[in-house]
């Protein structure tokens, strides 16, 4: 049986030979069940809590970089302009992370998606998903949403659709890698967010030295400091966009998960990790930053026509 990135991208419009399809089926079958042979020399485990009653779900970390997923969100922006952003994202990220084995692409049918799944489709061995954007039932009754931070309430809605999107991608992570008795490292790439070159031999380099530890929740990529390019600071984000392009420690994402479904109104996505609290034994998450910073955020229109 074909996998579904055959499915979705007949080898015609890759330009491959009609013997490619095969190949690619025999390398993601042959990934996948390298993973199960790391997945059978894991153990989880339970350790801590967060910040709600459950006690948080650690599973063992992952051991090998290619026990790295990517989640890239595709969603409909004002003035059409993802249509141009994933192809930029799009293509960066097939240059730069190469050594991922899974792409999981999350968001609104369109243009948009069909493209970025094409362009990750054309490098052999990765293997495209997509999963299109839930309805939430959490959002059916907007007048019980939490309306902190003085947000007016359709902005409350609108990053609260964005975190419970977050959820429903990782829970689909975390469904896979049951199956394989893994958890791997999730990287969030927003679709407005240009990994540069050098970006993925900083990541493999930073992963190989930390990638194991267990004191620290997610690797911040970028906006904990300001945009070098000042043509950015007139946008609605002044500069600081793309904080929530993010790498979520496979240890805690169980956990995590969790925490995000309980506070989907709490707070905007790249909030809450700062939100939920450490295990038990440990007084406080490490909180890295990947730097030089080699990714740029050059999404100037929002998701939402309102929120530039």
């Amino acid at each position: 049986m074909r996998c579904l990135l055959c499915f979705l991208l007949a080898p015609a419009a890759l330009g491959a030979t009609p013997g490619s399809c095969g190949e690619l089926c025999r390398r993601v079958r042959a990934s996948a069940e390298q993973l199960r042979h790391w997945g059978s020399q894991s153990v989880g485990a339970r350790q801590g809590t967060c910040g709600s009653s459950r006690p948080l779900q650690l599973q063992s970390p992952p051991s090998s970089l290619e026990e790295l997923m990517v989640v890239f969100p595709v969603v409909r922006r004002a003035r059409g302009a993802e249509r141009q952003y994933v192809q930029r994202s799009a293509s960066a990220l097939k240059r730069e992370l190469s050594f991922v084995t899974e792409v999981l692409v999350v968001g609104d049918a369109g243009d948009a998606t069909a493209t970025s799944l094409h362009t990750l489709g054309a490098r052999i061995g990765t293997r495209a998903r997509y999963q299109e954007r839930a309805k939430h039932p959490e959002l059916r009754d907007p007048s019980v949403l939490r309306q902190d931070f003085g947000d007016p309430l359709e902005k409350v809605l609108w990053r609260s659709r964005l975190v419970l999107d977050f959820h429903s991608a990782i829970q689909t992570a975390l469904l896979d890698d049951k199956a394989l008795v893994l958890t791997r490292h999730a990287l969030w790439l927003e679709d407005d967010v240009e990994l540069l070159p050098g970006f993925g031999q900083l990541l493999r380099s930073w992963l190989e030295q930390h990638g194991q530890r267990k004191d620290w929740l997610v690797l911040q990529l970028l906006g904990f400091e300001r945009d070098a390019d000042q043509r950015t600071w007139t946008w609605g984000t002044q500069g600081w966009g793309g904080g929530g392009t993010l790498l979520y420690n496979g240890a805690w994402l169980s956990s995590y998960a969790s925490f995000v479904k309980q506070n989907f109104d709490r707070a905007p996505l790249d909030w809450l990790p700062k939100l939920m609290a450490p295990p038990e034994g440990l007084q406080a998450w490490w909180q890295p930053q990947l730097r030089p910073v080699l990714l740029r955020h050059f999404g100037q229109h929002s998701t939402h026509r309102d929120f530039w």
